[in-house]
């Protein structure tokens, strides 16, 4: 029989923290912002609120650091699509990656986060620079992908527009999904990528 390898105080505070996070984050994606609660997120973690209040004292600490994890998330759900099948990526590929992301269910509650922001300074205050470091980190991305595109002046202007058109049509299918009209939006932003 193999011998128990015991873990360091660290590393079981940083497997408690990202189990209150992923518990968080299901939580918020389960009943939203307005019916979230620490106890569900301990109840989703496996955690007592003792151990998630030890991590984060409010509960909009805990739904900031939340957001940060889905984030996160998310940027790897990215390069996980894009280094799909064979060959270096491509401007197509890279949209439909991104289109993938924007689809996901797990972004409603980034949106409902940004609604929480207009209202409650705690949530603005927390979401910023979470925001600002996300937006930097894509148009990295793209310019570590593109770097010959990236030389253009307008290559930061087109990504925005990639990211907000998406942003506008998957926050409309919140409310009704349109399969055919998000069709014809990648295709569209395809073209323009490829045509660049």
């Amino acid at each position: 029989m193999a011998p128990t390898v015991r873990r360091t105080q660290a590393e079981r505070r940083e497997t408690t923290q990202r189990a209150i996070l992923e518990g968080a984050a299901r939580a918020l994606e389960e009943v939203g912002y307005n019916k979230f609660t620490t106890a569900f997120a301990c109840e989703r973690a496996g955690v007592s609120q003792g151990a998630l209040f030890r991590y984060f004292p409010t509960k909009n600490a805990l739904v900031v650091a939340a957001a940060r994890h889905i984030f996160a998330q998310l940027r790897d759900s990215f390069g996980s699509q894009l280094l799909k099948g064979k060959g270096r990526p491509t401007e197509a590929k890279a949209v439909a990656a991104l289109w993938d992301v924007f689809s996901s269910p797990t972004l409603r509650v980034i949106y409902e986060l940004y609604c929480a922001a207009a209202t409650e300074p705690e949530i603005a205050e927390g979401l910023r620079p979470i925001v600002d470091e996300h937006t930097e980190a894509t148009h990295l991305a793209a310019s570590r992908l593109f770097p010959v595109h990236a030389r253009e002046k307008s290559f930061h202007a087109l990504i925005d527009m990639m990211l907000f058109s998406m942003q506008g049509a998957s926050l409309q299918f919140c409310a009704r999904r349109d399969p055919a009209r998000g069709r014809a939006l990648l295709e569209f932003l395809v073209d323009a990528v490829e045509a660049k």
